[in-house]
């Protein structure tokens, strides 16, 4: 995962996603374990995985099922197959890019409407 740069990835038992391995999950299992940390088996210290968005999803309802069950992470499938993890993170990002865009207009109407020998009604 650092060499990779991931926050997280999918596990997955005879090509069937059981779960997802976190750096959350790694530190956690770091805390209680009485081995070293690279002893520790990934399925002691994942977080189960059994709630899925489908590709088509919008992202209120992927945020929604997140919300819902308490996840940082959701896997995304199209057709029962995985392609993708969403992160809590890439909702910000989306939140953040789309406020943007909001306030540029809203800055953009603001001008035009006080702009010199424009009227409003």
């Amino acid at each position: 995962m650092a060499e990779h740069d991931l926050e997280a990835v999918l596990v997955s038992d005879g090509g069937r996603s059981i779960g997802i391995f976190s750096e959350r999950d790694y530190a956690r299992g770091s805390i209680h374990a009485t081995h070293s940390p690279a002893e520790i088996p990934v399925r002691d210290v994942m977080t189960s995985c059994d709630v899925f968005a489908n590709f088509a999803d919008s992202l209120q309802t992927c945020l929604g099922l997140m919300l819902e069950n308490r996840l940082r992470y959701l896997p995304v499938q199209e057709k029962g197959n995985l392609i993708a993890l969403l992160s809590l993170e890439d909702f910000l990002a989306e939140m953040v890019s789309y406020l943007e865009r909001v306030f540029k207009e809203y800055a953009l109407d603001d001008q035009i409407v006080f702009l010199r020998g424009t009227y409003s009604c």
